[in-house]
């Protein structure tokens, strides 16, 4: 896979509710960001994003998952900061920091504990939300089709996490090539594990609150570019995490078909 996937962009430090996992800067600097493989030496940095997206309450073997990520070796980008930049660093340590991933994992193949332990959380999710029947339906009939492989049904899970001062336009790059792979390993002997019919993506959102009015201001993503994901879902639900005792975070799972999902791709190199 090639690594050339560079982008230059300014990171200012932000005030984020997210601000347990923030990557604070106290000024503004210049950051050249690389697109590489991920390898055994982000195992520290993935499992911190994936902490980020499930929080600990979550009953997912986090290391187990990074490591799975990790194995295959031919689909998913880690964001560091550029080779050129980090040999000339003087901390060893920022070479090494991860700050976002974007791959794809399959729930379809191979049937193991990390795949169970999604299944059973976005089912465990599902049940608990306020989302209509019908769509509760539909959902439970797409994972357990997706965990079965019935009918050339391929589940696809979307990981798409990363610092909150890291910019949306980084994503781009990261999703043209997540594409790219996931249509190679398709030509290839992966065919049964990654020739997906649906995906199912997790995004972090501020949900508003209706007002007096009952008008609702509208919902904040905090990684901007899953609101295209959003227009393209088949059905979605929220359900609430806890990050301490008294704050609560919501996510927002989102069920893809296929050709939604190449849409929102589009729309994203498009906006982005």
């Amino acid at each position: 896979m090639s690594d050339a996937k560079k982008l230059r962009e300014d990171e200012e430090s932000s005030d984020d509710e997210e601000e347990d996992m923030e990557l604070v800067v106290e000024e503004e600097v210049n950051i050249d960001f690389e697109g590489f493989t991920p390898s055994d030496e982000d195992s520290s940095g993935i499992r911190l994003l994936l902490l980020q997206l499930f929080s600990q309450e979550a009953k997912i073997n986090i290391p187990q998952l990074a490591d799975a990520i990790i194995s295959q070796n031919f689909i998913g980008t880690v964001l560091k900061q550029s080779e050129s930049l980090s040999n000339d660093s003087t901390d060893d340590d920022s070479a090494e920091d991860v700050y976002g991933i974007v791959t794809c994992y399959s729930l379809t193949r191979p049937q193991d504990d990390v795949t169970k332990s999604l299944f059973d959380y976005l089912l465990s999710k599902c049940k608990g939300s306020k989302m209509a029947d019908e769509n509760r339906r539909y959902f439970e009939k797409v994972l357990d089709a997706g965990a079965a492989g019935a009918s050339g049904a391929c589940l696809g899970f979307i990981i798409n996490e990363r610092f909150v001062n890291v910019p949306p336009q980084v994503s781009r790059p990261m999703f043209e090539k997540l594409t790219e792979e996931i249509l190679t390993a398709t030509s290839r002997r992966h065919k049964s594990s990654f020739d997906f019919s649906h995906y199912v993506m997790i995004c972090k959102v501020y949900a508003e609150s209706p007002s007096k009015s009952g008008q609702s201001g509208g919902d904040l993503y905090v990684n901007a570019e899953e609101e295209l994901f959003s227009e393209q879902s088949l059905v979605s639900f929220d359900y609430k995490i806890s990050v301490d005792d008294d704050v609560t975070k919501t996510r927002r799972v989102l069920l893809l078909s296929r050709e939604g999902f190449q849409k929102a791709i589009i729309t994203i190199n498009e906006c982005l």
